[in-house]
């Protein structure tokens, strides 16, 4: 619940962002449930409740029911706070209703699987041993194999604390690890101990079925699947106006009246007092893997912040109508653009603001940045649009 407000729910409205955004609580309540399933199995194990256990036709199965007892309410409690949270936070743009469902369950299956190592654990320790052994060593295998680097994450269940805007899930990858949680989890489950020299024990086969769940989840890094999302370049589909032309995504409808708002409001402005050249002819707000390709057309990033308050800042948005997205120079690690380009860059904002009599803070931009003439602004833009970032 309380990661249901937390950090003002900035989530709302993106199907892909809501479902992945409460996968954070698994990397807590997953260890949780591994370590009381352990200590339920323990109970069901030890002396004066065991030779009961074993004297069954299936000796699994109440090992099953206490397992059972452990998973599905915490599942229930998630399938429900997840769902109630899509409902909330409205369903918009352009979404896979069938693949959000999958990767969903696939959370669903971790929170089992989690219970059911748990169980296997709790079948050959006492109580305290099994509870402190089975969380501490899930916590460990979360934070090993939730999030490893360009290789498959059994564990990577989502998570995401920023927009998922232009990503998709990634069919096989959910789906393999469907298949690997339900396999290792339902081997576990059916692993029941023996008693040799008064300690309890696995089978042989249970050793070997053991053996094979520990050497799947170790070994699962090298399923050859990297990445959990695919980039989804989609343009936003919502435009208003003509000249510029202001294309929005649905999902952000809480801040896209503002956003509009107040680029009309800059290039109004700028069209009044001479800046011709800083007005698009097509503003696009960019997502997480769209952005503009040429010129004529002005990205538009919002400031993430305005996600969790609803409110956007006219100097965040005049910055970034001044943002020559599609240059890929922007975008180099390896030789970022200098002074230069940030002088001549904050030099077009604060133009832009001071043209629509916004105040704004000279501490804010770099030393050197000035309002510019008509003239030296259009000079600029000319030389952005070219992407010549650093001309002198």
């Amino acid at each position: 619940m309380t990661n249901f407000v937390l950090r003002g729910m900035p989530w709302r409205g993106e199907t892909l962002w809501t479902t992945d955004w409460f996968a954070i609580t698994l990397f807590i309540t997953g260890p949780i449930l591994c370590g009381a399933a352990a200590v339920d199995a323990a109970r069901l194990s030890r002396d004066g409740n065991f030779h009961l256990v074993s004297a069954v036709p299936r000796p699994y199965r109440p090992y099953l029911r206490a397992a059972a007892w452990a998973a599905l309410p915490a599942v229930a409690v998630h399938v429900i706070t997840v769902c109630v949270a899509l409902v909330f936070g409205g369903f918009y743009g352009d979404f896979s209703a069938t693949w959000t469902a999958v990767a969903l369950l696939v959370q669903c299956a971790a929170l089992c699987w989690y219970v059911a190592m748990g169980s296997a654990v709790g079948r050959f320790a006492g109580p305290l041993v099994a509870g402190i052994a089975a969380a501490a060593g899930s916590f460990a295998f979360s934070y090993f194999f939730s999030y490893p680097e360009d290789s498959f994450g059994l564990l990577d269940l989502g998570g995401a604390t920023v927009s998922r805007l232009g990503y998709e899930y990634r069919p096989a990858y959910l789906l393999t690890q469907l298949v690997l949680f339900t396999v290792t989890a339902v081997v576990a489950l059916l692993v029941v101990p023996s008693i040799s020299s008064g300690i309890r024990v696995p089978s042989r086969a249970g050793t070997a079925a053991l053996g094979a769940v520990l050497a799947a989840v170790v070994l699962s890094p090298q399923v050859p699947l990297t990445d959990r999302l695919s980039s989804h370049p989609v343009r936003p589909t919502q435009c208003v106006g003509k000249a510029p032309k202001i294309c929005v995504y649905p999902e952000h409808h809480r801040v896209n009246d503002r956003t509009v708002e107040y680029v009309e409001t800059l290039v109004r402005a700028a069209r009044s007092a001479g800046y011709a050249a800083l007005v698009p002819d097509r503003v696009d707000v960019m997502s997480r893997t769209y952005r503009p390709q040429n010129p004529g057309v002005q990205g538009l990033e919002v400031d993430p912040d305005g996600y969790d308050s609803g409110v956007v800042d006219i100097r965040s948005i005049a910055d970034s109508l001044t943002t020559p997205y599609h240059c890929d120079a922007l975008y180099d690690d390896s030789r970022p653009p200098g002074d230069r380009y940030w002088i001549r860059h904050h030099s077009l904002t604060k133009t832009l603001l001071d043209a629509a009599d916004v105040r704004f803070d000279d501490g804010e931009y770099i030393p050197g940045s000035q309002v510019l003439t008509p003239e030296a602004a259009g000079s600029v833009v000319a030389d952005f649009k070219s992407c010549a970032l650093e001309t002198p």
